[in-house]
């Protein structure tokens, strides 16, 4: 399956670049599905609880808004079933989305792609946080919402566009993998049910993970060398070509 990255590269060769993809470095980082266990044990869960990544995002503004939502979101699912809650933020950001969120949720900082391994399900707010659940294949609801100001500006400026999807997963295999829950879908009514779907729909969950496979796959998972490792070796072979160029070449005298 050639993915939009690979049309990148073969685009850019036709237009004369020299061009190759290595993969992506988010691959590089994904905790080994060895280490979950002790992931878990890191965030006081015991092997048999259920627990379930929340992602509020990276901004302030993102946490003002969608913190709350996430927050009833996960006291509709406690009471539905007994699932124990964790938020990842930014460190500097830690006060502010404590201020949301209640004190059952605990609150840590800058070790995302961690907790979603550790995680056997997440809330996700759009963006980068929606692929790293990919790549540790956790289940995920992706969510998002802006301000009144915000939504303006997108029926000013945006709605006039065809816009498929936001979520990275979607965006990279062009169909919906993930459900997104955005804007006046954004509620929590509608992520507590989304979630405890996830969490109690075996087959969904194993769909939505087969999709995943094919997302790493697209970003590299089946190369035989690591993204960064092969940036290395192409810029060596670059400077290797010019020194030997430059060792050729005559010396004016």
């Amino acid at each position: 399956m050639a993915t939009p990255f690979q049309w990148s590269a073969e685009r850019l060769s036709r237009a004369g670049a020299q061009a190759d993809w290595v993969g992506h470095p988010s691959l590089e980082r994904i905790p080994t599905e060895q280490a979950r266990p002790r992931l878990r044990s890191n965030f006081g869960t015991e092997s048999k609880e259920r627990l379930v990544a929340l992602l509020p995002g990276s901004r302030r503004s993102e946490i003002r808004l969608l913190a709350p939502r996430i927050a009833k979101a996960a006291s509709l699912v406690r009471a539905h079933t007994p699932v124990r809650f964790i938020a990842a933020v930014p460190k500097e950001l830690l006060a502010e989305a404590r201020s949301y969120l209640p004190p059952e949720i605990q609150v840590t900082s800058d070790c995302s792609m961690e907790l979603l391994q550790a995680a056997d399900a997440a809330v996700v707010k759009t963006g980068t946080a929606t692929l790293e659940a990919a790549l540790t294949d956790t289940p995920q609801v992706a969510v998002y919402d802006v301000s009144i100001i915000g939504r303006v500006e997108w029926c000013v400026l945006w709605a006039w566009r065809h816009i498929p999807f936001i979520a990275m997963p979607n965006i990279i295999l062009q169909r919906k993998v993930v459900p997104e829950l955005i804007g006046l879908n954004c509620r929590p009514e509608k992520i507590a049910r989304e979630l405890i779907e996830l969490l109690n729909n075996d087959r969904r969950r194993e769909k939505m993970q087969s999709e995943y496979a094919l997302i790493r796959r697209a970003l590299g998972s089946d190369l035989l060398v690591a993204p960064t490792e092969r940036t290395a070796q192409i810029v060596e072979e670059m400077l290797d070509e010019i020194l030997h160029r430059t060792r050729a070449e005559p010396v004016p005298v």
